[in-house]
């Protein structure tokens, strides 16, 4: 379980246009008790429509200017089918939006052989 403050979160969701965005994720260390004064904030924005690599760095820039803390943002793609899933297994949805549910299933339907790779390596070993 996350302690991450309401207005970090709410801080976070407003720099995100609502009519454009499934879901955002805090995963990695923040919040947890593996945070550090050294940590900074992994944040996965899981965009409707497709947006500009220019995005990446402005909603950074604004994240970091907004929380005073350095900003590792993900923008997921179809192409960030790992990532998706490590954010999702270990981070807290802080936006989602009426679809993120159907996104989610079709996401699981569509990579079920690679999530099922991994879930055995996670149990496994490499």
């Amino acid at each position: 379980m996350r302690n991450i403050p309401n207005e970090i979160k709410n801080s976070i969701i407003n720099v995100f246009p609502k009519e454009n965005t499934l879901a955002i994720i805090i995963f990695g260390s923040y919040g947890t008790d593996k945070h550090t004064s050294e940590s900074d904030i992994d944040i996965a924005w899981i965009p409707i429509k497709k947006v500009p690599i220019t995005e990446l760095a402005t909603k950074t820039e604004a994240l970091r200017n907004i929380l005073d803390i350095d900003v590792d943002l993900k923008i997921v793609t179809d192409n960030y089918t790992i990532a998706l899933k490590k954010a999702i297994l270990e981070g807290e949805v802080i936006y989602k939006s009426k679809d993120f549910k159907d996104y989610i299933n079709k996401f699981y339907f569509e990579n079920s052989d690679v999530i099922d790779i991994l879930d055995w390596r996670d149990m496994y070993g490499n």
